[in-house]
């Protein structure tokens, strides 16, 4: 999966405006709203983990930048860097698995459903 580090930030953030706003209206919307708000919150964690990744991959790089090519340490922030880039990889899957579906419909699909779900009772 390819996916542009800024993308999946603005996609987080708008999955948590929506929750927000979700989450404001619970009120009126009642219990047809949680399913909504379970499957954003969702999301949202499974973008804040490809997020995580990335931050950590970049702290640790440049703590290794700023070291000389014969410290003892570089073996070791390396071998954090690359396990950084395959959780990373593992949490793109998991996006990825939750938009297109699997054994469940597709997010968006299931997300829309919840959404007109809630709205349907006002």
């Amino acid at each position: 999966m390819r996916a542009d580090t800024a993308e999946l930030h603005r996609a987080r953030i708008a999955a948590k405006r929506l929750r927000y706003t979700v989450e404001f209206f619970c009120s009126v919307l009642r219990e047809p709203a949680n399913t909504a708000l379970g499957l954003l919150t969702l999301m949202q964690d499974r973008l804040g983990s490809v997020a995580d990744e990335a931050a950590l991959r970049r702290f640790y790089a440049g703590l290794a930048k700023g070291l000389p090519r014969d410290d003892p340490r570089l073996p070791g922030l390396r071998s954090l860097i690359a396990d950084c880039d395959a959780r990373r990889v593992l949490a793109l899957e998991a996006v990825q698995t939750l938009w297109n579906g699997g054994e469940f419909p597709p997010y968006a699909d299931m997300l829309g459903a919840a959404l007109s779900g809630a709205l349907s009772g006002l």
